[in-house]
């Protein structure tokens, strides 16, 4: 199930398994159903872990997150963790991040996300 809640501790933390995705309309209709989630999340600060792994990230997809992250940031008080982004992915992401909100730490295993989110 690429959308799903897990647990870390006392902490709910949503999965959303992006991974191994190149289809951007499969790709975008994936993650508003991530957006829709965390929108619908009852926490008071909603816990994300984004998988990347070997996933196409075109500019539509990005167009689309820098609006989508802007909105979910205006009305919800997240953390987000993610892995997947390497090479040249992390270097864009890290000029995306510098146009946007977007406070997102990345990491290289799911682990060391898990940990990240579960202390809070």
């Amino acid at each position: 199930m690429p959308i799903n809640w897990i647990k870390e501790g006392e902490k709910d933390i949503l999965y959303v398994d992006l991974s191994g995705i190149s289809d951007q309309v499969i790709l975008i209709g994936k993650s508003e159903l991530a957006f829709e989630e965390v929108s619908k999340s009852p926490h008071e600060k909603t816990l994300i872990l984004l998988d990347f792994t070997n996933t196409s990230l075109g500019p539509d997809f990005m167009a689309i997150g820098k609006e989508r992250v802007a909105e979910i940031l205006a009305e919800k008080n997240v953390k987000t963790a993610m892995i997947g982004i390497t090479g040249l992915k992390r270097v864009l992401f890290k000029g995306y991040q510098t146009f946007t909100s977007s406070k997102a730490v990345l990491f290289d295993l799911k682990e060391q996300a898990l940990d990240y989110l579960s202390q809070d």
